[in-house]
This record gives C-alpha cells, structure tokens and sequence, in this order.
C-alpha cells in the first residue's frame, strides 16, 4: 500500500476512533436511550475493532505478495463491519439466515485477524542477525 492510501487511512481511522469514543461517552452519560444505546456502543465496538484491523493491514508491503493480503485483509474488515452493523440495527428475518450472516461476519472477522497478523510474519521470519551467537562456536565450560 503506498503512503498517500496509508496517509488516508490514517486519517480515517483516527476520525472513525474520534467519532465512537465521544458516541461512547453521550450513550454512557445520557440516559434514557436503553435498547438504542446498546446497539450504539455495540457499533461503536465494532468500528474500533474494523478500524485497528484495518490499521495492523495497512503496513508497508514487504514482497509481492503483500499488497494481496493486505488487500483481502482491509476488504474482511469493512464487509464484516457493514455485515455487524446490518444485523445490529436491522437485522435478518428468517433465523437460518441470520444464522449464516453472523458466521459469515465471523469468518471475515477471522480473515481480517490473520491479514493483520501476517504483516508482522516477514519481520519474524528471515536469517538471523550476524552479532546473534551461534551454539557450535560458544565455549564448553565443562571442558578444561
């Protein structure tokens, strides 16, 4: 993903983590508003979760491949996060449905986690750095 996009991004994630923390805070002080203000903090949970998803997958690529990852990654996120979103205020009429919605959601959920988390793989994997001491080469104590 190139700067301006990261840049973008940044700047979106940061407005949608500004907005659900002070929709947070007015549900929380406000009383009277029950089954609605549940359904808003629920949302709002969602978002944050899409949002730091999205922010864990939009890392700089490392190789080839990463930008597809990514891609599928940020994609997850959001469908999942319209999919919640949906169900939450609207719902699904018939209950097999909405069934297969929810582990739909859940699987883009998990889609997403393993996008973000194979961003951080390639800075794992790899040689290991030359000043690391390698066992054959340290000295036997044992020995004298």
């Amino acid at each position: 993903m190139n700067l301006p996009t990261r840049r973008l991004l940044l700047r979106l994630i940061i407005a949608s983590l500004s907005i659900t923390a002070t929709l947070g805070i007015i549900v929380t002080l406000w009383n009277g508003l029950g089954d609605t203000g549940a359904k808003i903090i629920s949302n709002a949970m969602d978002v944050d979760v899409a949002s730091v998803l999205a922010l864990c997958c939009a890392g700089p690529a490392k190789s080839a491949l990463h930008p597809a990852v990514q891609l599928s990654g940020l994609l997850s996120a959001f469908i999942g996060l319209a999919t919640r979103i949906y169900i939450t205020w609207w719902g699904v009429t018939s209950t097999g449905l909405e069934d297969g919605v929810r582990r739909a959601a859940t699987v883009l959920l998990i889609l997403a986690i393993a996008s973000a988390h194979g961003q951080c793989q390639p800075a794992l994997a790899g040689p290991f750095p030359e000043h690391a001491p390698v066992i054959s080469e340290q000295p036997n104590c044992h020995t004298k």
